[in-house]
């Protein structure tokens, strides 16, 4: 008998929360996303009726947070995933008032 194990390749909690967000890649604008987990190191975006993006690409991402997180933030990540399941995407460029507000986003869910 052969039992496969798969290793969890990422470092950071998930958590399932589902904020707002507009996303551009390109120049092409898509807005009205939800997102379907959240961690400190990336985000899986709903699967839905948009373009995705080719794994590799650079996406901005604008997240409509309540006014507890001061209404929302923008940041930018690299696509590493994209299919029927949704849109994986590791942030990158991510500074320390980035880590305090998807921190605040985590614990408030």
């Amino acid at each position: 008998m052969r039992v496969t194990q798969t290793m969890e390749k990422r470092q950071q909690t998930r958590r399932e929360i589902a904020v707002e967000v507009d996303m551009t890649c390109d120049g092409a604008r898509t807005p009205g996303l939800k997102t379907r987990n959240l961690s400190l190191s990336g985000v899986l975006l709903e699967p839905g009726d948009y373009a995705l993006p080719a794994p590799g690409a650079i996406v901005d991402l604008n997240f409509h947070a309540p006014a507890a997180q001061n209404g929302g933030r923008l940041l930018r990540a690299r696509v590493v995933r994209a299919s029927s399941q949704g849109l994986g995407l590791l942030f990158r460029d991510f500074g320390l008032e980035d880590f305090g507000f998807i921190q605040g986003l985590i614990d408030g869910a």
